[in-house]
């Protein structure tokens, strides 16, 4: 609410015609983190497809001085004049334009290109990268920042104000190319009649707050391409919180030394260092098919933050166990779990998790390595696909005896636990802790609390 006051507000204090000025408005308003920006973005540009800024004058975009054969010649449509009487060379024009800081002109040059160079099709199914990478293979904006950097440069007598004015260039070539990315947009929205909450449904969520068993193909990818900026932030903030947390007890004898600069006033407490014991962690991840888009986001977010977990073990199991630490650091498996399992001996393809087996072998294989400083940290669904035996609830409490901790992830709703052939609340005996995971932020603050 306070976010929507705040809006309301500051749009009275702007031009509400002018679509640049709204959109700064409410992204300054609305907008609290940066990874938030493109989502509002898409937000804005498809609620708004239809707000235009007010047309400035048409005669501006003519081009002066004999016509050149630098560009493709095409017809005076700009500003929606629909006009054939008169052709002109765009790119002669385009690069006038940006030369003379003509903000009217490049924005009527941006509505030309879609319309000429798009070829926006309403029946066909291409994205807005798609048109876009047509646009720009036409424009060659490369090309096009050559020449008017030697133009500049000729023209300038002082290399330090020519250099200000590259620089000044650079900034419109970047916006007159964000102001073609609105206009596909607005094209796109208008001329397949989107409807406005099926357009937004797939970006409605942050990426962090995607389900992992729910994500589509175009969500999985969108978190996979977050996964380590989001660890890599993850392990600066524990490594802020490290430097700045009180090590250990107080220590007198350097507390009083350091009071007496201060006439024996103990402004600045000494404490004696701690060390620091950074979880040995084990990571034990159900591959099954059901749950396998969910081990790969964990063990990437685990893997990215390696500095944090210097002893990351990680495995893998389905009806058998196998270590896969080496190949999870080379990058094998992240973004398609099949590879590891067609890698092991052990464990075979088809897809059911059969735990009490899987256990039995983890602790015959690697159960002696577990100590009493050793975090084991397993994942999945607790589904045990109604088989009759103990579903490996010995060898679990073998692990919490003989460990530390031991959690439990898991990326259903807690709702779930225990139903049908889930055994949720029966591993949740012989764990620490067992989690609903569901997304990236959850997964996040699981690290914090155990880091």
């Amino acid at each position: 609410m306070v976010e929507t006051v705040d809006a309301a507000q500051a749009l009275q204090r702007v031009d509400l015609r002018r679509r640049d000025q709204v959109k700064a408005t409410l992204g300054s308003t609305l907008v609290k983190r940066a990874d938030h920006r493109p989502i509002f973005e898409a937000h804005f540009d498809l609620y708004f497809s239809s707000l235009r800024d007010p047309d400035q004058p048409q005669d501006r975009l003519t081009a002066q001085g004999p016509r050149s054969s630098i560009g493709p010649i095409v017809m005076r449509s700009e500003y929606g004049g629909r006009s054939d009487q008169e052709d002109f060379d765009f790119i002669q024009v385009l690069l006038d334009a940006l030369l003379r800081a003509d903000d009217a002109a490049l924005r009527a040059l941006a509505e030309t290109a879609v319309t000429e160079f798009g070829h926006i099709d309403s029946e066909r199914s291409a994205s807005m990268k798609y048109y876009l990478h047509r646009i720009m293979r036409e424009l060659d904006l490369g090309w096009l920042m050559q020449q008017a950097r030697a133009r500049i440069r000729s023209d300038s007598a002082d290399d330090f104000e020519a250099e200000l004015d590259i620089r000044a260039l650079e900034q419109r070539i970047a916006k007159f190319k964000e102001r073609i990315q609105n206009e596909i947009n607005r094209k796109l929205a208008k001329d397949r009649d989107f409807d406005i909450d099926i357009a937004l449904a797939a970006q409605l969520d942050p990426v962090e707050e995607i389900d992992f068993l729910a994500a589509s193909p175009e969500q999985l990818k969108r978190m996979r391409q977050a996964v380590r900026p989001l660890a890599r932030r993850l392990a600066a903030k524990l490594a802020q919180r490290r430097r700045r947390r009180h090590k250990g007890r107080i220590d007198v004898r350097r507390t009083v030394r350091r009071s007496l600069s201060a006439g024996g006033v103990p402004f600045d407490p000494a404490y004696r260092a701690r060390r620091e014991s950074r979880p040995d962690l084990y990571l034990v991840a159900d591959v099954s098919g059901s749950v396998a888009k969910f081990a790969e986001f964990t063990m990437s977010f685990l893997n990215a933050m390696s500095n944090e977990f210097p002893k990351l073990r990680c495995f893998i199991f389905v009806d058998g166990a196998e270590e896969v630490t080496r190949e999870i650091g080379e990058g094998i498996g992240l973004r398609n779990v099949k590879h590891l399992i067609a890698r092991s001996r052990d464990i075979s393809n088809d897809g059911h998790s059969d735990h009490a087996k899987a256990f039995d072998m983890f602790w015959a294989k690697y159960g002696k390595s577990i100590t009493g400083t050793s975090t084991v940290i397993f994942t999945g669904d607790a589904r045990n696909n109604h088989r009759v035996d103990d579903a490996g609830l010995t060898v679990l409490r073998r692990i919490h005896d003989r460990s530390k901790q031991v959690y439990w992830l898991n990326p259903e709703p807690r709702g779930d636990w225990g139903d049908e052939d889930s055994l949720m609340l029966e591993f949740k005996r012989f764990c620490t802790g067992v989690y609903e995971v569901r997304n990236l932020n959850q997964l996040q603050e699981f690290v914090l609390e155990i880091a």
